[in-house]
């Protein structure tokens, strides 16, 4: 029964929103800036006397996020031609695609990337009857009267302390990925960071995205054009550490209710204090190594460490809700007064954790909830907890044990501080 509580809690992010769950790297993204379709303009070239028709979807814009950790805006564009040859198909970058037949032709309907359109190019048979493409004429003058913010920085990049100047007024979506090197056995960070916007090209005309790279503090530059032939200069910088560490660990203390039974003795509930040890070392990106010590004690002592592997089920929302399951054995000792010898038994409590990254949209906060659960019936154990913060963290614990005439309860609210990492 307890067990059935995490598959729930599982079942419900995997089919919270099937449109935004990802087992793998596509999926949909963020809304993070308000990116207004009105500035985007449909452009038709046409070649034959077929008259053709194309307009925006309203309210269609998506933002998508690409494998290299970017996110692009995308709108669906509909589009109406005057005949019902079966020869007539529309060609999009690397896509052909048939038309649905209507009483007045043939109709399109697909996204297209606004931050680099491309034309359609309408054909029937081997004839080009006309070129659907998007432009942005003027888009930076719009922007800048309507004092609005078109960087769509990810939070991917929201520990990197980026900084993008050149373009003020331009819609752009940077994007950045981590990765790790190993260099005299010590791992040093590469930031890769992927971009892209409207209006500007490399001064060859070679459309977006663009990728930097880029170690420790130094910036990188680069000259891009307009339409019109202007050029500007982009300078683009970032914050990284000297080296990576593979195991982090940290230090939590505050009071806690305790209440000790042993047998037909117990205590009241009193106020104990409580004293935790956190630690994470990470094996791969989405895989790590978990331990805890937790300690409360007033009168009778209760410890419990434990050893967990954690890995990365599923996410959901763009990546921002995370269910990582937890996968390993407890050591629990107890001992009630001096009088008795202490307590120490292993036990296997199974449990997860559902992880919000970049909570109440603030960067790099998290809130977490995870749970322990018994897996045996001789055996009565909870723990939950609630964590939140960044850097520093706060965690509301609940812990109940029962095994073996003994008994302890606890709860409490406690501070973590980072401690030390290593490796």
């Amino acid at each position: 029964m307890k067990l059935t509580l995490v598959l729930l809690l599982f079942s419900f992010i995997t089919f919270a929103d099937n449109k935004l769950i990802s087992f793998g790297d596509v999926q949909i993204g963020a809304d993070r800036i308000n990116l207004i379709l009105d500035d985007f303009k449909v452009n038709i070239e046409s070649k034959s006397n077929i008259p053709i028709k194309a307009t925006f979807a309203p309210d269609s814009v998506q933002w998508i996020r690409h494998h290299s950790n970017l996110l692009i805006p995308r709108a669906r564009l509909q589009i109406d031609v005057g005949s019902t040859s079966s020869t007539i198909v529309a060609k999009y970058i690397d896509e052909i695609i048939i038309p649905e037949k209507t009483k007045k032709g043939s109709s399109f309907d697909l996204y297209v990337n606004l931050f680099n359109p491309g034309k359609v190019e309408i054909k029937r048979g081997v004839e080009t009857l006309g070129l659907v493409g998007i432009t942005v004429d003027d888009i930076g003058a719009k922007i800048k009267s309507r004092n609005q913010k078109t960087k769509l920085i990810d939070y991917s990049c929201s520990r990197y302390r980026l900084e993008f100047k050149g373009l003020e007024h331009e819609y752009m979506s940077i994007g950045c990925k981590l990765d790790k090197i190993e260099t005299d056995g010590k791992d040093t960070p590469r930031l890769v960071v992927t971009w892209s916007t409207t209006s500007y090209t490399l001064l060859d005309g070679s459309p977006p995205p663009y990728k930097v790279i880029l170690h420790g503090t130094d910036p990188a530059t680069i000259i891009v054009k307009d339409r019109n032939n202007k050029n500007k200069k982009i300078l683009i910088s970032a914050k990284l550490p000297d080296r990576l560490h593979r195991l982090k660990t940290a230090i939590g203390f505050g009071p806690y209710m305790f209440e000790p039974r042993d047998g037909d003795k117990s205590r009241n509930q009193r106020v104990a204090p409580a004293l935790m040890f956190y630690g994470r070392y990470d094996l791969i990106k989405t895989t790590s190594l978990r331990f805890f010590n937790a300690t409360v004690a007033s009168g009778s002592v209760f410890n419990n460490a434990g050893v967990y592997f954690a890995y990365e089920l599923a996410d959901a929302f763009d990546g921002r809700l995370e269910l990582v399951p937890l996968l390993g054995a407890q050591i629990l000792s107890f001992d009630y007064d001096d009088e008795n010898s202490a307590y120490h038994k292993a036990i296997y409590p199974q449990g997860a954790e559902l992880v919000w990254n970049n909570a109440f949209n603030i960067e790099n906060y998290t809130v977490v909830y995870g749970m322990f659960l018994s897996t045996s019936s001789q055996q009565e154990y909870q723990n939950l907890w609630v964590r939140w913060g960044k850097g520093y963290f706060w965690e509301l614990n609940y812990i109940n044990w029962e095994q073996d005439g003994f008994k302890a309860k606890m709860w409490g609210l406690s501070i973590g501080l980072p401690l030390f990492q290593a490796f």
